[in-house]
């Protein structure tokens, strides 16, 4: 699913998809896509042998609610969610599908709310951190709370030593839009 110090490509609204596909990546992330795209980029990730997982939080005409959860598994064929909504994670976990906890990084309160949240629910496969700065600075912290999940740096990461940066203090990956990283 998310190999270790890798950079997984995220593609926003489909722009770089050929990249994302043609590289080593074994997953593609989408982001600012809709329910009228996501079956057609789905289907061509699917055929370079690719994992398909969406942030749903901003998947336009959608509704995360158990119905939608389920037409994204079952009719849009998608892999995974990546989701700062609990009760999405929950279903879709119950569905079989990857599910990755969306944790931004805004202050002290967020982390601290975070770590409630994610104490009460093992329904993720992984936490996207983000901003990549945010993440790099409190790794240590956020590893306290979420000891056995991958965790990947993602935000505003443009360069390689960026990367190197994220992984050196033991990220497991790293996602980014930035193709010339991918």
């Amino acid at each position: 699913m998310f190999e270790k110090q890798m950079v997984i490509p995220s593609s926003i609204a489909g722009r770089h998809l050929n990249d994302a596909m043609n590289g080593s990546a074994k997953t593609v992330l989408l982001s600012g896509v809709s329910i009228g795209n996501l079956q057609d980029f789905v289907s061509a990730i699917h055929k370079h042998a690719k994992l398909a997982i969406a942030h749903i939080d901003i998947l336009g005409g959608f509704k995360a609610d158990n119905t939608g959860i389920e037409l994204l598994k079952n009719l849009y064929k998608l892999d995974g969610v990546l989701t700062s909504n609990v009760q999405a994670l929950v279903h879709a976990k119950q569905l079989g599908m990857i599910t990755v906890f969306r944790l931004p990084l805004l202050d002290s309160l967020s982390l601290s709310k975070a770590k409630g949240t994610l104490k009460n629910t093992k329904d993720y496969n992984a936490v996207q951190i983000l901003p990549a700065i945010c993440a790099i600075a409190e790794f240590h912290r956020v590893r306290r709370f979420i000891i056995d999940k991958p965790l990947i740096a993602s935000g505003l990461i443009e360069t390689k030593e960026q990367v190197k940066m994220a992984l050196s203090v033991g990220y497991h990956s790293v996602a980014t839009s930035h193709v010339e990283l991918w």
